[in-house]
């Protein structure tokens, strides 16, 4: 992999993971087929409730143990969506001052959600 970010090897420059960008960025750049793209999230923080501003993550195969490993995450409702960013933020504010809660008791952490922001639907869980 060194060789093929440079022609020579640079490896004495740059830490492993470096390298590793890099070569992922060529590859991206390259439109190479080695490449295998999967992205467990999406760019925009208005789609799950938890989750500040993360990027999203790309893995290099199919077997990537992240990629198999629980989503702990809600969908936003189209209720509070169609209110503005505004209150979708409150209502990411509340849930990650409740998350305590979630952890200790998921049911508790849903009726409270769902009564302080007068929810007529039940949350959904994100993507798993």
């Amino acid at each position: 992999m060194k060789t093929e970010v440079y022609k020579k090897d640079i490896s004495w420059i740059l830490s492993n993971l470096e390298i590793e960008f890099l070569f992922v960025e060529k590859l991206i750049l390259s439109n190479d087929e080695r490449l295998n793209i999967i992205s467990s999230h999406t760019r925009q923080n208005y789609q799950y409730l938890f989750g500040e501003n993360k990027k999203p993550k790309y893995h290099r195969d199919q077997l990537c143990e992240f990629l198999k490993s629980n989503f702990e995450n809600f969908e936003i409702p189209e209720e509070i969506k169609s209110k503005g960013i505004g209150e979708i933020e409150k209502f990411k504010k509340f849930a990650i001052e409740n998350k305590n809660l979630y952890h200790e008791d998921e049911q508790k952490f849903l009726q409270k959600i769902e009564s302080h922001f007068f929810l007529k639907n039940p949350l959904k869980e994100g993507l798993k």
